[in-house]
């Protein structure tokens, strides 16, 4: 397009780009335009309810939804007979980094956990791409907005009533739980998902088990809310003052029954809208004193950030406010947020920090973990530079590279690093030119006038990303599903609203129905797959919240839970039954193997059976191979051997103990535990000498090792 066209186009008014030429429609193009509308809707409304990795198989209920939705799309492409993608830049590095990811299945340390998280990146594609090419109409985009905001609205003041409620009623089961005896009570306590750690503390974390995950999301909804605000304010200014005037009483009182009618739709629609205006004057009050009550400061810093980028958005080229007004605004929001909120009272068997802002800032130690979490992200860095570990391997091998004086962790708590020790060089410039190319896209429909009414939309989407990527710094949004569905769904709107070069910026490609059945089946095959994953994953959580159950947690212990063997029993035999076909439906999963290994070892020691023996060793063996960085899998196996050799009396066994242990020590070597179990082996085959290297190692690395 020659400047002088573009800038004709721009002139000639807000909202009046030409607009494209209709594809045909048919019964069956409307009908997949309206399901996948509809879709797109309620994923949006439903996934801030369940989190992604606190309750993973649930993760495949969306991913298996946004396929479907994938289908329908494709199915619309093949009516029109071409398959539009629209802002290439965005698109093309959106399945750039994709491919990476892919890539690196071929590298991972553990390929079926990179094989779930590819399924999970696949899934955050589609999502972007059925948004940015589906919603093409203003209407579309606002809807879409709205059925966040009302989503988050519900979980803000489920954050407010688990703050001053549920967290308290928590504490009290669980203490009446312990002092009675009956564990009964705590049937509807999921103790095996962190809850126990987070009744330790009064910070809030609403449907998200993490209160960093909570405040990332309010720093999401609330730069959303602004942007709404903005771009509808002189459109509900008129709607209010209309809907305030209401229907006239020569309206009413008119017999003709089409002015009545016209009348109360009128009235149904004023009172549709003014609820929507008042909830989200609501969610202006509700957000902040959430974003508060996280004591999150990434989460103030992602809110700073989104206010800093729509106060140079909004008062470009005009006097901003004065710095005392500011700072008066600030003050106030303090002294506001500062209010004495009434603290646990539930303490007798729990102890129960209280978060405060001072108490926040003072402290250090979350600042020396992260430290300690880079550190070892540099270490994976340096001896895998091109493609990584694997995607969503960080935590199989943090445990090699965690530094002397670090802090356990599954996640690095900085996107950029942990991107780039997954998918090393290749992968971080897919990621990060993704994100510059969004910044350029950004930045052009902030200040371009051909998006209309939508530019306050368009600016709270950007603002929310560009407060996600600040965060990105502190924090493991990304990789976090519920956050990151939300964040490739921003994309995609941001990317949907038209503007004046936005149907020249795309990729058209001729869609013929040969190539809309290849692509279809290819997406059906993913969906099997994704089944598959599911069922597999699926069993594996259910024997683990039954093994939960019966075997406390060291924390549980601590807080009194006492086991039942004969319940140890029973789990053991029927996790047997459910982790097979946990395998059978995911072969690639190590966790599963892992498991079943570790129960067919308890039933051997507990019932004497040398011939479960051999099935526990197959299964572990299984699971070293799956995952040969795992310091846990390698223990196991060591039990297992040595368990094997005493019941078979044969001297290999304890050598192949020795060499299991030797590599889990290997995979784990500044925690004291595995080399005091070499201790224990070494002694054992009459090695004093090995025995006192590894208990003088185990002293040292004592004094510097800490456990959560």
């Amino acid at each position: 397009m020659s400047r002088a066209k573009k800038k004709r186009r721009i002139e000639s008014g807000p909202g009046n780009a030409p607009l494209p030429l209709s594809p045909a429609r048919d019964l069956i193009y409307t009908w997949a335009d309206n399901l996948l509308f509809s879709g797109v809707l309620l994923i949006l409304f439903l996934r801030p309810f369940v989190d992604g990795r606190t309750y993973p198989h649930y993760n495949h209920f969306f991913h298996i939804g946004v396929g479907l939705l994938a289908l329908l799309w494709l199915v619309k492409s093949m009516r029109t007979g071409r398959l539009e993608l629209h802002n290439r830049l965005v698109t093309g590095f959106m399945l750039a980094f994709l491919f990476v990811c892919s890539l690196t299945f071929f590298t991972s340390i553990n390929r079926g956990l990179t094989l779930r998280y590819i399924f999970e990146m696949l899934s955050y594609t589609l999502i972007y791409l059925v948004i940015a090419n589906n919603f093409r109409e203003a209407s579309s985009v606002r809807v879409a907005v709205a059925c966040i905001l009302v989503s988050a609205l519900v979980v803000n003041i489920y954050g407010l009533f688990q703050r001053y409620y549920t967290l308290e009623m928590t504490r009290k089961i669980i203490e009446d739980a312990v002092k009675s005896g009956n564990q009964d009570l705590l049937s509807g306590v999921p103790l095996g998902y962190g809850i126990l750690n987070r009744l330790e503390s009064t910070r809030v974390f609403s449907t998200f088990l993490f209160p960093n995950a909570y405040a990332m999301f309010l720093g999401l909804a609330g730069s959303l809310t602004i942007g709404w605000l903005w771009s509808m304010g002189k459109p509900m200014t008129e709607f209010t003052r209309s809907c305030l005037v209401g229907v006239s009483a020569k309206k009413v009182a008119d017999s003709n029954p089409e002015n009545v009618s016209r009348g109360v739709t009128h009235l149904l629609k004023a009172a549709g809208g003014l609820l929507l205006v008042f909830l989200f004057l609501v969610s202006c009050v509700l957000i902040p004193w959430d974003l508060w009550l996280t004591y999150s400061r990434g989460g103030w810093l992602t809110a700073v950030v989104v206010v800093a980028v729509f106060l140079v958005v909004r008062f470009q080229k005009k006097n901003p406010p004065s710095p005392g007004t500011v700072l008066v605004i600030f003050l106030l929001a303090l002294l506001a947020a500062s209010v004495v909120t009434p603290d646990a009272v539930c303490e007798e068997l729990m102890r129960v920090r209280h978060a405060s802002i001072l108490e926040r800032i003072r402290d250090s130690k979350t600042v020396l973990q992260r430290l300690s979490y880079w550190k070892a992200g540099l270490g994976m860095i340096r001896e895998n530079m091109w493609l990584g570990v694997g995607w969503g391997a960080f935590e199989k091998a943090y445990p090699r590279y965690m530094i002397l004086g670090g802090y356990p962790v599954k996640l690095a708590h900085n996107n950029y690093l942990q991107v780039w020790a997954e998918t090393g060089i290749i992968g971080l410039n897919a990621f990060i030119g993704l994100w510059l190319v969004f910044l350029y896209t950004f930045w052009r429909k902030a200040w371009s006038y051909s998006v209309g009414d939508l530019r306050g939309i368009a600016c709270g989407l950007g603002a929310g990303i560009v407060g996600f990527l600040a965060q990105s710094l502190t924090d493991f949004s990304l990789y976090l599903p519920t956050l990151a569905y939300f964040i490739f769904a921003m994309v995609g709107l941001l990317v949907a609203i038209p503007d004046s070069e936005s149907e020249e910026d795309k990729f058209s490609i001729r869609f013929p129905s040969k190539a809309g059945v290849v692509c279809i089946a290819v997406v059906a095959i993913y969906l099997v797959f994704l089944y598959r994953s599911f069922v597999g994953l699926n069993l594996y959580v259910r024997v683990e919240a039954e093994r939960n159950k019966a075997f406390p947690t060291e924390l549980a212990r601590r807080q009194g839970f006492k086991a039942d063997p004969r319940m140890q029993h029973a789990v053991l035999r029927n996790s047997l039954v459910l982790l097979k076909r946990s395998v059978r439906y995911f072969p690639l999963d190590s966790d599963s193997h892992h498991m079943l290994g570790d129960s067919y070892l308890r039933l051997a020691q507990s019932e004497g059976a040398p011939s479960l023996l051999v099935d526990a060793i197959k299964e572990l063996e299984r699971a070293g191979a799956l995952d040969p960085w795992s310091p846990y899998v390698f223990q196991s196996l060591a039990v297992a051997y040595w368990v094997a050799g005493n019941s078979k009396t044969e001297p290999g066994l304890f050598r192949k103990a020795l060499q299991a242990e030797l590599q889990a020590s290997r995979n784990f070597p500044v925690n004291p535990e595995f080399h005091d179990r070499l201790v224990q082996i070494y002694k054992a085959l009459g090695m004093e000498k090995e025995a006192g290297a590894e208990a003088a190692l185990s002293a040292e690395l004592q004094k510097h090792y800490k456990e959560f």
